[in-house]
């Protein structure tokens, strides 16, 4: 009777395991990404109206694709949006009373493409006016901004997952 060794491989069940597993690490991995992408840009969103006295309400909305998964993360707030995208001077007249009563100067709390709020108001003697020409509001372009963080860090989050996985799997 010779004496021998065998050698078998399940390359097979290992191909088929690995496809499994990368299947499943792949839609975890995408999956728990767009979560904390969206959670990013939900606190990135929350520190431009930061100093704010109007309340802003920012929503994430969880999107399915045939392809995969997303979320939606913004607001539908007008004067968020008129922040956002800018505006055009315009007339100003008063509503409920004969003149505009207002502080003469203003010094914004935001600025364009800086994702955040800082200290701001009103400023100088009290004016009354029967008609104001309202200034442009220069657009501070606040979502770019934000997509552009979001992208930058992407590549961060999917490589965490990633590795978790690896060091979970032991590859």
């Amino acid at each position: 009777m010779p004496a021998y060794i065998r050698i078998e491989t399940n390359a097979g069940e290992v191909a088929a395991r690995l496809r499994g597993l990368a299947a499943t690490m792949g839609s975890v991995a995408l999956q728990s990404t767009v979560k904390d992408l969206a959670d990013l840009a939900l606190k990135l969103f929350k520190r431009t109206t930061a100093t704010w006295d109007h309340q802003v309400r920012f929503y994430i909305i969880p999107l399915r694709f045939k392809t995969g998964v997303g979320r939606q993360v913004g607001t539908s707030d007008m004067i968020y949006n008129v922040v956002n995208w800018g505006r055009g001077p315009m007339d100003i007249f008063p509503r409920n009373s004969p003149v505009l009563i207002f502080q003469e100067g203003y010094t914004p709390k935001t600025t364009p493409h800086v994702l955040a709020s800082g200290p701001g108001g009103r400023y100088g003697p009290t004016v009354y006016r029967h008609v104001v020409r309202g200034h442009i509001i220069r657009p501070r372009l606040f979502t770019e901004e934000i997509q552009r963080e979001v992208d930058l860090q992407a590549i961060t989050v999917i490589a965490r997952y990633v590795n978790h996985f690896i060091k979970y799997w032991g590859f």
